[in-house]
């Protein structure tokens, strides 16, 4: 018997990019490097559930209601995970031993809104463009702060396996006016990429007001005080 394959509507498939979104956004490598690397992969589907839930509108009748049809696999599939992430006891310990407290975990949460709010104000609040597809390649065109093959740049895209599908993508940055394609002098078969000096200007002023962000985080978390030892 062919295995049930479960697709809510819209864009609910993209739930996971979204996580992948706030994750960057939000300078992930705050987090502890090898608790991250341990949790993602169970806990992936049940922070991929929270997002799918949330994401709906009340409104939205049609996916509401077939959130509500698919019940019984989303809570198969967050029990697998949470089960998977349980399985050796001696786990539990480990994890729960925190080094911050849960008003050091808001002011983390907090700014990784704000990170995400910022983000959106460089496309003009445009949720099109809010996504793990253009942070990925306008962040690495940023940083290698010269011209890249076409080629390299679908590369940059690691959310999506296919050339074609992120090549698309490329196309409407540079409708937008995020990038500027040329021919390559050295090579007049394939096209050269970078950044527009508009969308420069714009990261340059996102990752500074990051950085500031992330300096006021520091001092409320500092402020916060940490867990105290247990007697």
């Amino acid at each position: 018997m062919a295995t049930r394959r479960h697709h809510l509507p819209g864009p609910l498939p993209n739930a996971g990019a979204v996580y992948a979104d706030r994750q960057r956004m939000g300078l992930h490598a705050l987090l502890e490097p090898n608790l991250y690397v341990k949790m993602r992969k169970n806990l992936h589907s049940i922070l991929t559930l929270i997002l799918c839930v949330l994401y709906f509108s009340p409104r939205d009748k049609a996916n509401t209601a077939c959130v509500l049809d698919e019940t019984n696999f989303m809570r198969r599939t967050m029990t697998t995970a949470y089960a998977g992430f349980f399985s050796d006891s001696s786990q539990i310990g480990r994890y729960m031993a925190l080094k911050y407290n849960a008003e050091q975990h808001r002011e983390y949460l907090n700014m990784l809104d704000k990170a995400a709010q910022r983000w959106l104000e460089v496309f003009d609040h445009n949720m099109e463009f809010y996504s793990a597809v253009y942070w990925d390649l306008l962040t690495r065109l940023w940083k290698e702060d010269k011209p890249i093959r076409r080629t390299d740049a679908l590369r940059f895209i690691t959310s999506i396996k296919s050339a074609s599908t992120a090549g698309k993508y490329i196309d409407v940055a540079i409708r937008q006016g995020f990038l500027c394609e040329t021919t390559n002098p050295h090579d007049a078969r394939s096209k050269l990429l970078e950044l527009s000096s508009d969308m420069r200007v714009r990261l340059d002023a996102y990752f500074d007001d990051a950085i500031s962000e992330l300096g006021q985080t520091y001092t409320l978390i500092t402020q916060d005080g940490s867990v105290p030892e247990p007697s």
